[in-house]
C-alpha cells in the first residue's frame, strides 16, 4: 500500500539534547521494576550526569538510522492475580517490564516526533493520548452536540462497543499505511516501522521463564 512521494518528509534535523536526557534520568522513579537487563532505576537516577551525553548519542543514532535494538524488544511478562480460583490461568492479567533504557529512548525520541505526529497525522478527531485533552472533554462535547441536535429537532443514535485489546495491539501494516497517507515517510517512518516491528515475552514466575513467543 505504500506508494507515492511523502510531503511530511520529517523533521529534517531533530534537536537530541543532553540536558533532556538528564531531566529524564532525574526524574526516574527509583521504584521502577527493571527489564531483562537487570539495570535499577536507582542507578541510572545516580548515573544520570555521566549517562546523559553517551546516552543521547545514542538516541541520536537508533532515530536516523532507523532501528529499534532487539534486546529493547524482549519483554517480561509478571502475572498479576485478579481475582477467582488462582489455579485459573485467565485470572491474571500480565505486566510487561522492558528495560528502563528503552522507556527513556522513547521519552528522548517522542519529545520532538511526538509533536510532529500530532501535527500532520493524528487528525481533529484524535483524543486519546492528546495534549490538553482528555475523556471529560470528549463527553462535554458530545452532550452538547447531542442536546444541540435534539433541540433542532434531529434524532441521536449511539453504537456503543468494546474492542479487545484496544491499547495493546497494534494492526502494524494498516498503521504504518495510515501514516504514508498522511505524509509521513523518510527517518520518521523508518524509525517507526522498526520500532512497531514484533515484539517477544516471557513469562516469569518466582524467577522460571517460559519459551519466549510473540507479543
Amino acid at each position: 500500500p505504500f506508494v507515492g512521494d511523502w510531503e511530511n518528509e520529517a523533521l529534517h534535523w531533530i534537536p537530541f539534547r543532553s540536558r533532556s536526557c538528564r531531566r529524564f534520568f532525574r526524574k526516574l522513579n527509583k521504584n521502577k521494576a527493571t527489564g531483562n537487563d537487570m539495570i535499577s532505576a536507582e542507578i541510572l537516577k545516580v548515573l544520570a550526569d555521566e549517562l546523559c551525553i553517551p546516552f543521547t548519542k545514542v538516541c541520536r543514532r537508533l532515530f536516523y538510522e532507523g532501528h529499534w535494538p532487539e534486546i529493547w524488544k524482549k519483554h517480561l511478562i509478571v502475572p498479576i492475580y485478579k481475582k477467582g480460583p488462582a489455579f485459573e490461568p485467565g485470572n491474571y492479567r500480565g505486566v510487561h517490564l522492558t528495560t528502563i533504557l528503552s522507556k527513556q529512548a522513547e521519552q528522548m525520541v517522542g519529545l520532538h516526533l511526538v509533536p510532529h505526529l500530532r501535527r500532520y497525522a493524528f487528525g481533529t478527531n484524535q483524543w486519546a493520548f492528546s495534549t490538553g485533552l482528555s475523556a471529560r472533554d470528549l463527553v462535554t462535547m458530545l452532550v452538547l452536540s447531542w442536546i444541540l441536535a435534539v433541540c433542532t429537532g434531529q434524532k441521536v443514535v449511539a453504537y456503543l462497543s468494546d474492542i479487545s485489546g484496544a491499547f495493546d495491539k497494534v494492526f502494524v501494516p494498516y498503521l504504518l499505511a495510515k501514516l504514508h497517507r498522511y505524509g509521513i515517510g523518510g527517518t520518521l517512518f523508518n524509525f517507526l516501522r522498526s520500532y512497531l516491528a514484533p515484539r517477544t515475552g516471557q513469562v516469569v514466575v518466582q524467577g522460571s521463564l517460559s519459551d519466549p513467543y510473540e507479543i
